[in-house]
């Protein structure tokens, strides 16, 4: 499923659009907080950066997560930015 990410939403306060099972589109939850998002994309070298794509893993009680690359995206150039809800976990960098 594709939807536009970033349209405007109507006026009014954002909403949850249930999708399936376990999945939740919430519609201009971070629009308040999208300024902020561009300016630290800015302080980290991006000034300019237009994203087109957003991706929340959230895990379960049970769930496991090894290392891993994320290279399914049209443009390998742009940055990845995941946000992950459920779990603590710890952070790792390879390169």
């Amino acid at each position: 499923m594709t939807r536009p990410l970033f349209e405007t939403p109507p006026p009014g306060e954002p909403w949850p659009e249930r999708l399936g099972p376990g999945a939740v589109w919430l519609h201009g939850f971070a629009l308040t907080e999208a300024p902020a998002l561009l300016d630290a994309a800015a302080q980290a070298g991006l000034a300019g950066f237009v994203p087109d794509a957003c991706l929340i893993n959230r895990y379960g009680p049970d769930a496991r997560m090894s290392l891993h690359q994320d290279r399914d995206e049209r443009d390998l150039a742009a940055p990845i930015v995941s946000v992950s809800l459920g779990r603590p976990a710890l952070f790792l960098w390879g390169a």
